[in-house]
């Protein structure tokens, strides 16, 4: 399978995971309120780890994936 391929894969399987993971926090947000805090802390930590890993790398590599995307074609309107 090409890289590119591979790579397509592997980003489809994340957003399958992420897609269960942001319904599943509106689910506890919304049966369980007193719990909404705590699901907002995760999604925190999560995208924290996630943003800093992507400058990291960045750096090391000195290839900004940020500055490679168009936030204007991809930020929903």
């Amino acid at each position: 399978m090409p890289q590119t391929e591979e790579l397509r894969a592997k980003l489809e399987q994340a957003m399958g995971l992420i897609r269960e993971v942001v319904n599943g926090s509106l689910e506890i947000m919304l049966q369980q309120p007193e719990r909404s805090k705590e699901v907002t802390s995760l999604w925190e930590d999560f995208l924290s780890e996630f943003l800093s890993f992507v400058k990291k790398r960045g750096k090391e590599t000195r290839r900004n994936l940020f500055t490679a995307v168009s936030f204007r074609k991809i930020w929903p309107k």
